[in-house]
């Protein structure tokens, strides 16, 4: 068995996951039981379909033709059956999480996230292109990066504490050329989407014990840098809620959890949202950087 650690818990499993930090006696919420069967015999297909089955406290989620996830939080346990390793490996930390997590009143976020002198959380969320990644890998030379793409908030002695999921990142080639690195992006295990899996070199910190209060929400416009405070209580429920892992895709159930999630009414109430328009033109990414530091500064202080 393999032991590591992965969104503040111990996940235990049957077989070998290349990009999750192994475990090392790290404080834990809780344990996973992760137990993964490859099943060669299921055929290929287009079918690119996602449906979810929720019964008794517990779901199945089926991707495709290629992955199903029996997902039973109450007994702290995901089956998975899928017939390619890769593919499952470059998605599993997203939807079944979500689910997982949804269930015992916890949120997955789809951020990536920074982390202050003081350890508290800098979460930039938005949806995939925006550029999160690429937007937080700048902003690491004033911030220590923490958390690629997602990102677990849980409600404990009201603060909301936060955990990574992996300590690689993915990164496409535009991205990876942008920290003048002198290693080939070509030498580097891809995902399914043909991104780079790449060891940030710092070292990734559980922040246990700190908390979120506030949220960053990406947008790129041409035209200046800039910070707007969202205040009005549905937009800032509308701009959390499609950011939530899961959201726009598992359908309504799902959304159901979600909007009963005592996570999510905390957040709206207790957290300050913000929107962080970035000048979209990457020849003036260093500028738009420094922009942006200053903007989260003037948040922080």
């Amino acid at each position: 068995m393999f032991e590591y650690f992965v969104y503040g818990h111990k996940l235990i499993s049957n077989i070998r996951l290349h990009i999750l930090e192994s475990f090392n006696g790290q404080t834990t919420i809780d344990f996973i039981i992760f137990t993964v069967h490859i099943d060669k015999s299921i055929k290929y297909n287009s079918n690119r379909t996602i449906e979810t089955f929720f019964d008794d406290n517990k779901c199945i989620l089926t991707l495709g033709n290629k992955t199903t996830y029996i997902i039973e939080p109450f007994k702290n346990r995901i089956k998975v059956i899928t017939s390619d390793f890769i593919w499952m490996e470059s998605t599993f930390l997203n939807l079944p999480f979500a689910i997982f997590f949804a269930l015992k009143n916890m949120l997955l976020l789809h951020a990536s996230t920074l982390i202050d002198y003081n350890n508290i959380a800098i979460p930039l969320c938005a949806n995939k292109g925006v550029g999160k990644t690429t937007t937080s890998i700048g902003l690491s030379n004033f911030f220590d990066f923490y958390s690629d793409d997602t990102l677990l908030i849980n409600l404990e002695n009201n603060k909301l504490n936060c955990y990574f999921g992996t300590k690689f990142i993915k990164l496409n080639k535009d991205t990876f050329s942008l920290m003048n690195s002198n290693k080939k992006f070509e030498n580097f295990k891809k995902n399914i989407q043909g991104k780079a899996y790449y060891n940030f070199g710092k070292e990734i910190k559980e922040i246990s014990g700190a908390y979120i209060n506030k949220l960053y929400f990406l947008k790129r416009e041409w035209g200046e840098t800039r910070m707007d405070t969202i205040s009005h209580p549905f937009k800032k429920k509308m701009y959390l809620h499609i950011n939530i892992c899961g959201t726009s895709t598992l359908g309504y159930e799902y959304c159901k959890i979600i909007e009963k999630n005592i996570v999510f009414d905390y957040i709206i109430s207790n957290v300050e949202f913000f929107k962080l328009t970035l000048k979209d033109d990457l020849k003036y990414f260093g500028e738009t950087i420094k922009s942006a530091k200053r903007l989260i500064d003037n948040t922080i202080n």
